[in-house]
Protein backbone atom coordinates (compact mmCIF):
# COMPACT_ATOMS: atom_id res chain seq x y z
CA UNK A 1 0.00 0.00 0.00
CA UNK A 2 1.48 3.21 -1.08
CA UNK A 3 2.39 5.78 1.99
CA UNK A 4 0.11 8.79 2.42
CA UNK A 5 1.81 11.37 3.59
CA UNK A 6 0.36 14.32 6.13
CA UNK A 7 1.60 17.89 6.86
CA UNK A 8 0.31 17.70 10.82
CA UNK A 9 -0.17 21.35 11.82
CA UNK A 10 0.04 21.34 15.48
CA UNK A 11 -1.25 24.87 17.33
CA UNK A 12 -0.62 24.47 21.17
CA UNK A 13 -1.59 27.34 23.45
CA UNK A 14 -0.44 27.24 27.27
CA UNK A 15 -0.53 29.24 30.09
CA UNK A 16 3.13 31.80 29.64
CA UNK A 17 1.82 35.14 29.41
CA UNK A 18 0.05 34.95 26.08
CA UNK A 19 2.54 33.12 24.57
CA UNK A 20 1.41 31.17 21.86
CA UNK A 21 3.83 28.37 20.34
CA UNK A 22 2.88 26.78 16.56
CA UNK A 23 4.45 23.81 14.98
CA UNK A 24 4.95 22.16 11.50
CA UNK A 25 5.55 18.30 11.73
CA UNK A 26 5.67 15.97 8.42
CA UNK A 27 4.55 12.74 9.54
CA UNK A 28 2.41 9.59 8.23
CA UNK A 29 -0.54 7.47 9.74
CA UNK A 30 1.60 4.42 11.33
CA UNK A 31 -0.27 1.15 11.16
CA UNK A 32 2.07 -0.15 13.69
CA UNK A 33 1.69 2.35 16.87
CA UNK A 34 2.09 1.45 19.97
CA UNK A 35 -1.16 2.70 20.81
CA UNK A 36 -1.48 2.38 24.31
CA UNK A 37 -0.61 1.59 27.62
CA UNK A 38 0.22 -2.22 27.24
CA UNK A 39 0.17 -2.71 23.57
CA UNK A 40 -3.13 -3.82 22.76
CA UNK A 41 -6.06 -4.44 25.05
CA UNK A 42 -4.97 -7.51 26.32
CA UNK A 43 -2.18 -5.39 27.98
CA UNK A 44 0.76 -7.36 26.35
CA UNK A 45 4.38 -6.28 27.66
CA UNK A 46 6.24 -8.75 25.67
CA UNK A 47 8.74 -8.08 22.65
CA UNK A 48 10.03 -10.49 20.47
CA UNK A 49 13.63 -9.74 20.44
CA UNK A 50 17.06 -10.70 22.14
CA UNK A 51 17.67 -7.57 24.34
CA UNK A 52 21.22 -6.40 24.21
CA UNK A 53 21.83 -4.66 27.64
CA UNK A 54 24.76 -2.58 26.14
CA UNK A 55 22.34 0.41 25.27
CA UNK A 56 23.22 4.48 24.41
CA UNK A 57 21.52 6.83 25.34
CA UNK A 58 19.84 8.28 22.28
CA UNK A 59 18.40 11.49 23.65
CA UNK A 60 16.80 12.94 26.48
CA UNK A 61 14.08 15.15 27.40
CA UNK A 62 11.50 16.62 30.42
CA UNK A 63 8.19 17.86 30.87
CA UNK A 64 7.48 20.39 33.50
CA UNK A 65 5.13 18.07 35.66
CA UNK A 66 5.68 14.50 37.16
CA UNK A 67 4.53 11.61 36.01
CA UNK A 68 2.18 9.01 36.69
CA UNK A 69 2.90 5.15 36.43
CA UNK A 70 2.18 5.25 32.85
CA UNK A 71 4.15 5.27 29.51
CA UNK A 72 4.97 6.58 26.29
CA UNK A 73 2.64 6.13 23.20
CA UNK A 74 4.46 6.49 19.98
CA UNK A 75 3.36 6.85 16.24
CA UNK A 76 5.04 7.50 13.30
CA UNK A 77 7.72 10.14 15.12
CA UNK A 78 5.48 11.70 17.46
CA UNK A 79 6.42 10.14 20.99
CA UNK A 80 3.56 11.29 23.32
CA UNK A 81 3.75 11.37 27.26
CA UNK A 82 1.37 13.06 29.92
CA UNK A 83 1.81 14.71 33.32
CA UNK A 84 0.26 15.08 36.60
CA UNK A 85 -0.19 18.95 36.04
CA UNK A 86 -2.78 18.45 33.28
CA UNK A 87 -0.44 17.98 30.29
CA UNK A 88 0.10 15.92 27.13
CA UNK A 89 3.08 16.59 25.21
CA UNK A 90 4.94 15.57 22.05
CA UNK A 91 8.61 14.87 21.14
CA UNK A 92 10.11 14.32 18.26
CA UNK A 93 10.91 10.36 18.47
CA UNK A 94 14.46 10.98 16.61
CA UNK A 95 15.97 13.65 18.85
CA UNK A 96 14.01 14.11 21.56
CA UNK A 97 13.04 17.97 20.64
CA UNK A 98 9.89 19.02 22.16
CA UNK A 99 6.53 19.40 19.20
CA UNK A 100 4.12 21.10 21.52
CA UNK A 101 1.79 20.32 24.96
CA UNK A 102 -1.87 20.19 25.21
CA UNK A 103 -2.58 22.18 28.65
CA UNK A 104 -5.57 20.89 30.67
CA UNK A 105 -6.91 22.66 33.65
CA UNK A 106 -6.47 19.04 35.89
CA UNK A 107 -4.32 16.45 35.75
CA UNK A 108 -3.76 13.89 33.38
CA UNK A 109 -3.12 10.30 34.95
CA UNK A 110 -3.18 8.15 31.68
CA UNK A 111 -1.44 7.30 29.13
CA UNK A 112 -2.26 9.04 26.18
CA UNK A 113 -3.97 6.71 23.53
CA UNK A 114 -3.46 7.02 19.59
CA UNK A 115 -5.85 6.84 17.16
CA UNK A 116 -5.50 7.41 13.69
CA UNK A 117 -4.06 11.17 14.16
CA UNK A 118 -6.33 11.70 17.22
CA UNK A 119 -4.62 11.95 20.82
CA UNK A 120 -7.16 10.79 23.27
CA UNK A 121 -6.72 11.17 27.18
CA UNK A 122 -8.59 11.75 30.24
CA UNK A 123 -8.07 15.17 32.38
CA UNK A 124 -9.37 15.04 36.12
CA UNK A 125 -10.87 18.33 36.97
CA UNK A 126 -8.93 20.42 39.56
CA UNK A 127 -10.86 20.39 43.22
CA UNK A 128 -13.95 18.67 41.20
CA UNK A 129 -15.35 15.43 41.50
CA UNK A 130 -15.79 15.39 37.18
CA UNK A 131 -13.00 14.66 34.59
CA UNK A 132 -13.14 15.10 30.65
CA UNK A 133 -12.72 12.88 28.01
CA UNK A 134 -10.94 14.42 25.30
CA UNK A 135 -10.37 13.35 21.66
CA UNK A 136 -7.38 16.27 19.86
CA UNK A 137 -7.15 16.49 16.55
CA UNK A 138 -3.36 16.84 16.14
CA UNK A 139 -3.74 17.58 12.12
CA UNK A 140 -6.56 20.95 13.06
CA UNK A 141 -4.94 22.11 16.08
CA UNK A 142 -8.04 21.81 17.98
CA UNK A 143 -10.44 19.22 19.99
CA UNK A 144 -12.53 17.15 17.62
CA UNK A 145 -14.66 16.23 20.67
CA UNK A 146 -14.78 16.64 24.73
CA UNK A 147 -17.31 15.03 26.83
CA UNK A 148 -17.82 15.67 30.77
CA UNK A 149 -17.57 12.60 32.91
CA UNK A 150 -18.81 12.65 36.30
CA UNK A 151 -16.08 11.26 38.72
CA UNK A 152 -12.23 11.16 38.63
CA UNK A 153 -10.37 8.60 36.37
CA UNK A 154 -6.76 7.48 36.97
CA UNK A 155 -6.78 4.10 35.41
CA UNK A 156 -6.00 3.53 31.82
CA UNK A 157 -7.78 3.87 28.57
CA UNK A 158 -9.15 0.97 26.78
CA UNK A 159 -8.79 1.48 23.38
CA UNK A 160 -10.86 -1.07 21.31
CA UNK A 161 -11.44 -1.79 18.03
CA UNK A 162 -14.41 0.08 18.00
CA UNK A 163 -14.52 2.68 20.44
CA UNK A 164 -12.62 3.35 23.78
CA UNK A 165 -13.41 2.47 27.43
CA UNK A 166 -13.17 4.43 30.74
CA UNK A 167 -13.14 3.30 34.35
CA UNK A 168 -13.79 6.26 37.01
CA UNK A 169 -12.76 5.71 40.47
CA UNK A 170 -16.13 5.34 41.95
CA UNK A 171 -16.60 2.19 39.87
CA UNK A 172 -18.30 3.85 37.11
CA UNK A 173 -17.35 2.10 33.33
CA UNK A 174 -18.35 4.14 30.29
CA UNK A 175 -18.02 3.04 26.36
CA UNK A 176 -17.82 5.58 23.40
CA UNK A 177 -17.75 4.81 20.12
CA UNK A 178 -14.66 5.36 17.82
CA UNK A 179 -15.60 9.02 17.77
CA UNK A 180 -16.03 9.72 21.02
CA UNK A 181 -20.01 9.63 21.06
CA UNK A 182 -21.80 8.02 24.68
CA UNK A 183 -22.71 4.35 24.12
CA UNK A 184 -23.18 3.21 27.51
CA UNK A 185 -22.58 3.15 31.33
CA UNK A 186 -22.72 0.58 34.13
CA UNK A 187 -21.97 1.09 37.75
CA UNK A 188 -20.35 -1.03 39.61
CA UNK A 189 -21.16 0.74 42.59
CA UNK A 190 -17.10 -0.09 44.05
CA UNK A 191 -14.20 1.49 43.48
CA UNK A 192 -11.85 0.69 40.96
CA UNK A 193 -8.04 1.34 41.08
CA UNK A 194 -7.34 -1.40 38.35
CA UNK A 195 -6.64 -0.97 34.46
CA UNK A 196 -8.91 -2.60 32.83
CA UNK A 197 -8.29 -5.15 29.78
CA UNK A 198 -10.09 -6.94 26.92
CA UNK A 199 -10.62 -10.56 25.64
CA UNK A 200 -13.57 -12.48 23.89
CA UNK A 201 -16.41 -9.57 23.85
CA UNK A 202 -15.28 -9.33 27.75
CA UNK A 203 -14.08 -5.97 29.62
CA UNK A 204 -12.44 -7.05 33.05
CA UNK A 205 -11.29 -4.94 35.96
CA UNK A 206 -11.30 -5.43 39.72
CA UNK A 207 -12.19 -3.33 42.71
CA UNK A 208 -11.47 -2.84 46.21
CA UNK A 209 -14.08 -5.06 47.52
CA UNK A 210 -12.04 -7.95 45.89
CA UNK A 211 -13.90 -8.83 43.21
CA UNK A 212 -13.19 -9.81 39.58
CA UNK A 213 -16.36 -8.27 36.77
CA UNK A 214 -16.66 -9.36 33.47
CA UNK A 215 -18.84 -6.92 31.52
CA UNK A 216 -20.35 -7.37 28.13
CA UNK A 217 -18.45 -4.92 25.76
CA UNK A 218 -21.64 -4.44 23.88
CA UNK A 219 -24.13 -3.65 26.17
CA UNK A 220 -22.46 -2.97 29.66
CA UNK A 221 -24.29 -5.75 30.97
CA UNK A 222 -22.22 -7.16 34.39
CA UNK A 223 -21.56 -11.05 33.18
CA UNK A 224 -20.31 -11.67 36.59
CA UNK A 225 -18.44 -10.67 39.39
CA UNK A 226 -16.32 -12.89 41.29
CA UNK A 227 -15.55 -12.42 44.99
CA UNK A 228 -11.91 -13.49 45.32
CA UNK A 229 -10.27 -11.23 48.05
CA UNK A 230 -8.23 -8.27 49.08
CA UNK A 231 -7.81 -5.48 47.00
CA UNK A 232 -7.27 -5.30 43.28
CA UNK A 233 -5.32 -2.22 42.70
CA UNK A 234 -2.85 -3.79 40.26
CA UNK A 235 -3.53 -4.08 36.18
CA UNK A 236 -5.08 -7.09 34.68
CA UNK A 237 -3.29 -9.08 31.55
CA UNK A 238 -4.96 -11.73 29.90
CA UNK A 239 -3.36 -14.66 27.97
CA UNK A 240 -4.49 -17.79 26.40
CA UNK A 241 -8.20 -16.89 27.32
CA UNK A 242 -6.90 -16.47 31.12
CA UNK A 243 -6.69 -13.41 33.77
CA UNK A 244 -3.85 -13.12 35.79
CA UNK A 245 -3.67 -10.06 38.42
CA UNK A 246 -2.47 -9.03 41.59
CA UNK A 247 -3.56 -7.98 45.19
CA UNK A 248 -2.88 -5.83 47.96
CA UNK A 249 -2.23 -9.21 49.79
CA UNK A 250 0.67 -10.32 47.83
CA UNK A 251 -1.44 -12.56 46.03
CA UNK A 252 -0.94 -13.36 41.82
CA UNK A 253 -3.88 -14.81 40.38
CA UNK A 254 -4.66 -16.76 37.42
CA UNK A 255 -8.12 -17.06 36.45
CA UNK A 256 -10.95 -18.46 34.32
CA UNK A 257 -11.86 -15.71 31.90
CA UNK A 258 -15.56 -17.18 31.44
CA UNK A 259 -16.30 -17.35 34.95
CA UNK A 260 -13.90 -15.25 37.13
CA UNK A 261 -13.06 -18.89 39.24
CA UNK A 262 -9.62 -19.09 40.46
CA UNK A 263 -7.48 -21.16 38.61
CA UNK A 264 -4.63 -21.33 40.88
CA UNK A 265 -3.08 -18.83 43.17
CA UNK A 266 0.51 -17.50 44.48
CA UNK A 267 1.31 -15.76 47.37
CA UNK A 268 4.34 -13.66 47.49
CA UNK A 269 3.56 -12.11 50.53
CA UNK A 270 3.34 -8.11 49.87
CA UNK A 271 1.21 -5.90 47.93
CA UNK A 272 1.59 -6.14 44.36
CA UNK A 273 0.53 -2.78 42.70
CA UNK A 274 2.48 -3.26 38.64
CA UNK A 275 0.32 -5.47 36.12
CA UNK A 276 1.66 -9.04 35.45
CA UNK A 277 3.56 -9.25 32.29
CA UNK A 278 3.90 -12.59 30.73
CA UNK A 279 6.18 -14.67 27.70
CA UNK A 280 4.98 -18.10 26.68
CA UNK A 281 5.94 -19.90 29.38
CA UNK A 282 6.16 -17.64 32.74
CA UNK A 283 4.29 -15.22 34.52
CA UNK A 284 6.50 -12.73 35.98
CA UNK A 285 5.69 -10.81 39.12
CA UNK A 286 7.20 -7.93 41.32
CA UNK A 287 6.04 -6.74 44.92
CA UNK A 288 6.50 -3.46 47.59
CA UNK A 289 8.92 -6.33 49.44
CA UNK A 290 11.49 -5.56 46.00
CA UNK A 291 11.19 -9.28 45.69
CA UNK A 292 10.49 -10.23 41.94
CA UNK A 293 9.52 -13.77 40.92
CA UNK A 294 9.08 -16.27 37.96
CA UNK A 295 6.16 -18.39 38.04
CA UNK A 296 5.34 -21.47 35.56
CA UNK A 297 2.16 -19.89 33.92
CA UNK A 298 0.80 -23.63 33.43
CA UNK A 299 1.17 -24.53 36.90
CA UNK A 300 0.97 -21.62 39.02
CA UNK A 301 4.80 -23.34 40.80
CA UNK A 302 7.61 -21.04 41.48
CA UNK A 303 10.90 -20.76 38.68
CA UNK A 304 12.77 -18.30 40.97
CA UNK A 305 12.80 -15.68 43.38
CA UNK A 306 15.14 -12.15 43.61
CA UNK A 307 15.13 -10.27 47.14
CA UNK A 308 16.39 -6.83 46.17
CA UNK A 309 16.57 -3.46 48.62
CA UNK A 310 14.14 -2.11 46.16
CA UNK A 311 10.17 -1.56 45.55
CA UNK A 312 8.06 -2.56 42.36
CA UNK A 313 5.42 -0.94 41.54
CA UNK A 314 5.47 -0.44 38.01
CA UNK A 315 5.08 -2.62 34.98
CA UNK A 316 8.09 -4.23 33.37
CA UNK A 317 8.86 -5.20 30.26
CA UNK A 318 9.63 -9.00 29.12
CA UNK A 319 11.74 -9.41 26.00
CA UNK A 320 13.32 -12.93 24.92
CA UNK A 321 15.93 -13.12 27.15
CA UNK A 322 15.81 -10.39 29.70
CA UNK A 323 13.37 -8.59 32.00
CA UNK A 324 13.53 -4.70 32.16
CA UNK A 325 12.41 -4.10 35.48
CA UNK A 326 11.72 -0.09 36.64
CA UNK A 327 12.90 -0.16 40.73
CA UNK A 328 11.59 2.96 42.15
CA UNK A 329 14.63 3.06 43.94
CA UNK A 330 16.05 4.97 41.11
CA UNK A 331 17.22 2.36 38.88
CA UNK A 332 16.47 0.33 36.40
CA UNK A 333 17.26 -3.43 36.68
CA UNK A 334 18.42 -5.93 33.71
CA UNK A 335 16.86 -9.17 34.72
CA UNK A 336 18.07 -12.61 33.17
CA UNK A 337 15.26 -14.11 32.85
CA UNK A 338 16.22 -17.58 32.94
CA UNK A 339 18.60 -17.21 35.72
CA UNK A 340 17.18 -14.67 38.05
CA UNK A 341 19.68 -12.39 38.34
CA UNK A 342 20.61 -8.89 37.70
CA UNK A 343 22.78 -9.10 34.62
CA UNK A 344 22.71 -4.44 34.88
CA UNK A 345 21.71 -1.79 36.78
CA UNK A 346 21.15 1.59 34.77
CA UNK A 347 20.78 4.33 37.41
CA UNK A 348 18.90 6.96 37.59
CA UNK A 349 18.43 10.58 38.90
CA UNK A 350 14.81 9.78 40.31
CA UNK A 351 12.63 6.85 41.02
CA UNK A 352 11.43 5.86 37.90
CA UNK A 353 8.11 6.71 36.98
CA UNK A 354 6.98 4.87 33.66
CA UNK A 355 6.45 1.29 32.31
CA UNK A 356 9.66 0.75 29.51
CA UNK A 357 8.64 0.56 25.94
CA UNK A 358 10.65 -0.67 23.48
CA UNK A 359 9.31 0.58 19.93
CA UNK A 360 11.45 0.67 16.85
CA UNK A 361 15.05 -0.19 18.57
CA UNK A 362 14.58 2.64 20.69
CA UNK A 363 14.30 1.78 24.62
CA UNK A 364 12.31 4.58 26.43
CA UNK A 365 12.42 4.84 30.35
CA UNK A 366 10.70 8.04 32.59
CA UNK A 367 11.63 8.95 36.29
CA UNK A 368 10.24 11.42 38.56
CA UNK A 369 10.48 15.09 37.89
CA UNK A 370 9.52 14.76 33.98
CA UNK A 371 12.57 12.82 33.02
CA UNK A 372 12.51 11.12 29.62
CA UNK A 373 14.98 9.12 28.24
CA UNK A 374 15.44 7.50 24.90
CA UNK A 375 18.31 4.30 24.51
CA UNK A 376 19.36 2.94 21.14
CA UNK A 377 19.33 -0.97 21.32
CA UNK A 378 22.02 -2.54 19.52
CA UNK A 379 20.87 -6.08 18.33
Amino acid sequence: MKKKFYILFILLVFVSGCTTSRMLIKSKIDSNAYSMFGKNPQRDFYVPIKFNDNIKLKWESDTRGGFSNSSVTISDSIVFINDLYGRVYAFNFFNGKKYGEIKNKGAVYTTPVVSGLWVVFVVSMEQENMSKFVMYDYTSAKPFREVDVEGRVQTEILKLSDGFVIITLDGKVIKYDKYGIFLWETNTNVKSRTNPSFYNNKIILGNDNGEIIALNYNDGKILYREKIGGKFWSGSTISDGKIFIGNTNGKLYKLDINSGKIIWEFNTRTKILMTPVLDASNIYIGNLAGTLYSIDKNSGQKKWELKTDGLFNITPLVTKNILIVPDFDKKILFVDKEKGVIQKTLKLDGRAKLSPVIYKNTLFIGYERGKLEAYEIDN
